[in-house]
């Protein structure tokens, strides 16, 4: 892996899990265009890819970030495990959004079984609480909100404190409801900003 791919996966991964989502695409956008004109380095233009799919959630365009994963996916290299775990997990919840659960459902499932061949706490807990999200469209709220607090496990014990803050901000009513009896019909209608 070059110096361009280094940096920006490392850079753009820290913003990422700060929220700051401009600056994130700025720099998974700088890794994309080093490595586009670099065959040995196919494998991270296809991680950039599905990295920057992942921001066009955060803004709201699951079309966009459907389209990113599925050239993630084209672009992948067999057994790079990172890069297979995050082109499924935004294609996931981009199907997931777009009314696709099944879909969604099997490639949040897929990504969570490579995840967890991990020792990777990132890994492990996004791709449970990516799943989490596609069960909570999918009306599937005990299923969601048991993968949200295995996600939030992981992650406070890893003592991983901002992802774990972030967790709660993203799943903060389900998590209220939790032991609030059954939610009812407001489960089909559950969305996210990236919705």
């Amino acid at each position: 892996m070059g110096l361009g791919t280094s940096v920006a996966q490392l850079l753009g991964e820290a913003e990422a899990i700060v929220g700051a989502w401009e600056r994130a695409s700025e720099v998974f956008q700088q890794g994309l265009d080093y490595t586009r004109d670099r065959p040995q380095h196919r494998g991270y233009h296809a991680y950039f890819l599905a990295r920057l799919g992942e921001i066009e959630l955060e803004c709201g365009d699951s079309r966009v970030a459907a389209s990113l994963a599925e050239e993630a996916r084209r672009l992948a290299i067999p057994g790079n495990i990172e890069t297979d775990i995050w082109w499924r997990r935004v294609a996931a919840r981009a199907h997931s959004a777009m009314g696709q659960p099944r879909k969604a459902l099997s490639l949040g499932r897929e990504a969570l079984a490579i995840a967890d061949s991990t020792e990777d706490v990132l890994l492990r807990s996004g791709a449970r609480l990516d799943l989490a999200e596609v069960q909570l469209r999918a009306g599937r709220r005990s299923e969601a909100v048991s993968l949200v607090r295995e996600g939030l496990e992981l992650l406070d014990r890893k003592g991983a404190v901002l992802p774990s803050e972030h967790a709660r901000a993203r799943f903060a009513d389900p998590l209220a409801e939790d032991g609030a009896g059954v939610r009812g019909a407001d489960e089909q209608t559950w969305t996210t900003r990236g919705a």
